[in-house]
C-alpha cells in the first residue's frame, strides 16, 4: 500500500516474506516491489528532485537551518528580516530590500510596535500629522523630516481677498441735481435809526404801486443760471466677523505611523 496520510509506509498484507529453501512466486515478489515503488514515488527527496505538486503542510512545525535567501524567488529567514539593508545593491546576493528595511514607515489601526513581529526598532512618528512627498511643488519645498502646517489658522488683513463695502467710512463728495435758472428777489427799506432790513417781497413782476410804500425800493438778486450745489459728509460702515481661527484641516482616518530605526 503507498504511504498514509501520516506519511508512513506498511507492506502490503500478505507481504510475502522470503522464506529459507522456499521458493518465491514471482506474481508475489513484483507486488511488493510494485507497492514500494508506488509509494516512494509520493516522497519528497532530499537532493529536490521531486516538486511538491499540493501544498506542503508542516503540522505546526519550523523549517529549521534554512540558509539567507540569494534569489527573488528564494525564501528568507528570520535573520534576514531582521537586518535587511537600505538598498537592493547592499543586501548580499541581491534580495530586494523591500520587507522594510531601516527608514521604512509601517501604517497599522492597531498599536502595537512592528518589531515584536517584524524585528528591528521601530518608533512612533508623526503623531497628529498626515504625510507629505520630499521634494519641490509649486515653490514649496519639502526636506526629509521636516514638518509643518497648522491645524487651524486666523487670517491676517493681507490674506484676505481684495474687496469694499460701498462706501466706506472716509469722506464723500456729492453733487444735487439742477433746479433750472431762476432768481430770488429781496425788499430794502429804511427805519429811523438807519439800519436797513431785509424783509420778505413780491415776486420783481409785480407792480410797484401794489407793494406797500416802506417795500418800493426792491433789489433783484442777480441770477446765477442753472447750477448746482456740492455737499461733503461721511459715511461710517460697520465692521464685521469676530477674526477667531478656522478650521485648516481635511477629513481624515488617525492611524498609527512606524518608522524602523535599527
Amino acid at each position: 500500500m503507498p504511504l498514509d496520510g501520516s506519511g508512513f509506509y506498511s507492506l502490503p498484507t500478505p507481504a510475502f516474506p522470503a522464506v529459507p529453501n522456499t521458493l518465491i512466486a514471482s506474481a508475489d515478489f513484483n507486488t511488493v516491489l510494485n507497492d514500494v515503488a508506488q509509494a516512494l514515488s509520493n516522497c519528497l527527496f532530499r537532493d529536490g528532485q521531486a516538486i511538491p505538486n499540493d501544498d506542503f503542510d508542516l503540522g505546526n512545525n519550523k523549517i529549521t537551518r534554512l540558509a539567507p535567501g540569494t534569489a527573488p524567488t528564494d525564501a528568507v529567514n528570520f535573520s534576514q528580516l531582521s537586518t535587511l539593508e537600505t538598498s537592493v545593491e547592499e543586501v548580499t546576493g541581491g534580495l530586494p530590500a523591500v520587507i522594510f528595511p531601516v527608514g521604512a514607515i509601517y501604517i497599522t489601526a492597531g498599536n502595537t510596535n512592528p518589531g515584536t513581529f517584524l524585528g528591528g526598532t521601530w518608533t512612533q512618528i508623526a503623531e497628529g500629522r498626515t504625510l507629505i512627498g520630499v521634494g519641490t511643488l509649486s515653490g514649496n519645498t519639502y526636506a526629509a523630516g521636516a514638518t509643518g502646517g497648522t491645524a487651524s489658522v486666523s487670517l491676517t488683513i493681507g490674506q484676505m481677498p481684495a474687496h469694499d463695502h460701498g462706501g466706506g467710512g472716509e469722506g464723500f463728495t456729492s453733487t444735487t441735481s439742477a433746479a433750472g435758472e431762476h432768481s430770488h428777489a429781496i425788499a430794502m427799506g429804511s427805519d429811523v435809526n438807519g439800519v436797513i432790513p431785509i424783509t420778505a417781497s413780491k415776486a420783481v413782476s409785480s407792480s410797484l404801486a401794489e407793494v406797500p410804500g416802506e417795500l418800493q425800493n426792491t433789489v433783484q438778486v442777480i441770477s446765477a443760471g442753472s447750477h448746482t450745489h456740492t455737499i461733503s459728509g461721511s459715511i461710517s460702515v460697520a465692521s464685521q466677523g469676530s477674526g477667531e481661527a478656522h478650521e485648516n484641516r481635511m477629513p481624515y482616518l488617525a492611524v498609527y505611523f512606524w518608522q524602523r530605526t535599527a
